[in-house]
């Protein structure tokens, strides 16, 4: 066995390729060894250790990632369908057993060939998936790393609680303002006379205008219009929203 890094690299690349070589040789000549390594595979699954953590409450984004791509993987390898049946071994049996396996293998042949070329698919679908799913999870928990460098948005001032007044005095209507903070603009509407109310995605930013008696909502922009009728609201005020966008 060679000194080197490389070398043995090398060494153990080639004994695995040959090890890999003589599996396949030997499923090619035995029938038995390929339904022998599906049963051993679905009882993998079963079993296996990622399964079970699976159905643990709390699993580390590592360890759920891996149990995924074990699952994944036990479903690429199982989707193979396999029309060659075991013969066995007994007398006559076997026999028995070739010749039915012969006169039906044909037709089982061609309904295998569809449903596998469907399974190839589906797999590939799934993995593609999984990799869509991974990179959205990244990039969410990017998005809240960034969030915790980015400083609190400042609350509006009077001047501008002043201005979205004067802009809505004639509006006759509910008037919705979305990223609300401390509730500034909508404590203006009210005194305004205008029927007003906010929503803000942080508990802590609407603490002090629901204090002073404020209608103030913890929640999403999709959530809060998804609840409402279609024209029930006569404006929708958007401050500090494309910010946190």
């Amino acid at each position: 066995m060679p000194n080197d890094a490389a070398g043995a690299r090398q060494y153990v690349d080639r004994i695995q390729a040959e090890i890999s070589e003589e599996a396949r040789s030997r499923r090619e000549r035995s029938q038995t060894l390929v339904v022998q390594e599906r049963d051993i595979n679905e009882a993998w699954t079963r079993l296996a250790p990622g399964v079970a953590l699976a159905a643990r409450d709390a699993v580390t984004p590592g360890e759920e990632k891996a149990n995924s791509e074990h699952l994944l993987g036990c479903v690429d390898e199982l989707s193979l369908l396999n029309v060659d049946a075991p013969e066995g071994t007994r007398p006559g049996v076997r026999q028995l057993k070739s010749a039915t396996r012969k006169l039906t293998r044909w037709y089982l042949r061609y309904l295998a060939d569809q449903i596998n070329a469907f399974n190839h698919f589906l797999v590939n679908l799934l993995w593609s998936t999984e990799k869509r799913i991974a990179r959205l999870e990244d990039d969410a928990r990017t998005a809240e790393i960034l969030a915790g460098f980015v400083d609190p948005l400042p609350d509006a001032e009077p001047g501008l609680a002043g201005a979205v007044v004067d802009q809505l005095a004639r509006c006759d209507g509910v008037v919705t303002v979305m990223s609300c903070g401390n509730g500034q603009i909508v404590s203006a509407l009210v005194r305004a006379g205008i029927t007003a109310h906010g929503i803000d995605e942080s508990v802590e930013a609407i603490a002090a205008g629901v204090n002073e008696g404020l209608d103030l909502r913890v929640t999403t922009a999709t959530e809060h219009l998804g609840r409402i009728a279609d024209g029930s609201l006569a404006a929708v005020v958007l401050t500090g929203f494309a910010e946190r966008r």
